[in-house]
């Protein structure tokens, strides 16, 4: 009996075991990439990947398919890096001809393609907060190349990743962005650490919508041993038109450089003051609200006045009634 309790032991803590390591995301990840698909549209080769998308972001370039996979992390874990470890040999694909890519409304033709093997990322990445505080790692693969001036294309299947994360109790409880009128933006967070003490670093830049591109970045701020709760506050001018087209990023790091935490948030107008407030609703006119309430009041006087009148008709109807009867 004790031996049979001690393999009991044994068994449950090795189960413990396998669900904990369950539980750790992946560090590595292999992609199979499907079979590319030819057909012709005139005298051009349309290459396409089932599951995936069109590369259309530079004139000139050949269209070309790209594959994109993702990969869910839960809450607490950061992904660093990600790093490509292997992929299978080329497949050759000679004497394809392939469209160029037109991106302006009246481009003067003919458009020569770009010479050079395209696209020259093997692949690119990048990581999306969900707002339950898990990540979601998004890869784009590019396994098809393609080079214009020998018509020579190479096909990429099978890749393995390895993907660098850490743990983190760092949080972006909040993050808002306002600008006013002159430009000047003013960006509050709140920030929560529930692990121990340790320096942080407040990266904010900021963005552009749909391409990511940077803008302008403003001064890294330093906090020293910070556990708990905190907020911060910073402050850049030189905002130029359409701030709706632009967002703020926020990222924590610590003194490695891992990213603990991050956040974004778009650019708001700022509240105007009382004043301010006052002085536009007098330059429009007075307001529907108050108009409103003027005639409210007007009619609840004039209802006022009628009801004292049939009043006082019913009174000098019943006197005169009674006068009679005397």
């Amino acid at each position: 009996m004790k031996r049979a309790h001690v393999y009991s032991i044994i068994l449950f803590a090795l189960m413990l075991v396998g669900a904990t390591a369950v539980d750790e995301p992946p560090a590595r990840l292999d992609v199979t990439v499907p079979d590319i698909v030819i057909s012709q549209k005139g005298d051009a080769d349309i290459v396409e990947i089932p599951g995936g998308d069109q590369l259309l972001i530079e004139q000139g370039r050949p269209q070309i398919p790209y594959y994109s996979v993702s990969q869910d992390y839960p809450p607490g874990y950061r992904v660093q890096n990600v790093r490509l470890l292997e992929r299978s040999e080329p497949e050759k694909h000679p004497g394809l001809n392939l469209p160029v890519i037109i991106l302006e409304d009246q481009p003067e033709l003919p458009i020569e393609m770009l010479p050079g093997w395209y696209p020259e990322d093997d692949f690119t990445w990048q990581v999306w907060q969900n707002y339950d505080e898990s990540a979601t790692l998004q890869i784009n693969l590019y396994p098809f190349r393609y080079k214009p001036e020998s018509k020579d294309a190479l096909f990429f299947k099978t890749y393995q990743f390895a993907i660098d994360y850490v743990q983190s109790e760092v949080k972006i409880q909040h993050l808002q962005a306002e600008v006013d009128d002159g430009g000047e933006v003013t960006v509050e967070g709140w920030i929560q650490n529930d692990g121990h003490p340790q320096d942080l670093f407040i990266d904010a830049v900021i963005k552009c919508y749909g391409s990511n591109a940077l803008v302008d970045g403003l001064p890294i701020r330093h906090l020293s041993d910070f556990s708990g709760e905190g907020s911060f506050s910073m402050d850049w001018s030189g905002i130029a038109d359409e701030p709706e087209t632009l967002y703020v990023e926020v990222i924590l790091t610590d003194l490695s450089g891992n990213v603990l935490a991050q956040h974004v948030a778009p650019l708001l107008n700022a509240p105007m003051e009382e004043e301010e407030a006052i002085q536009e609703i007098t330059a429009e006119g007075p307001s529907p609200f108050i108009t409103r309430n003027l005639v409210l009041a007007l009619l609840a006087l004039a209802g006022g006045a009628i009801v004292v009148a049939l009043i006082f008709a019913g009174f000098v109807f019943f006197l005169t009634k009674k006068k009679k009867q005397g």
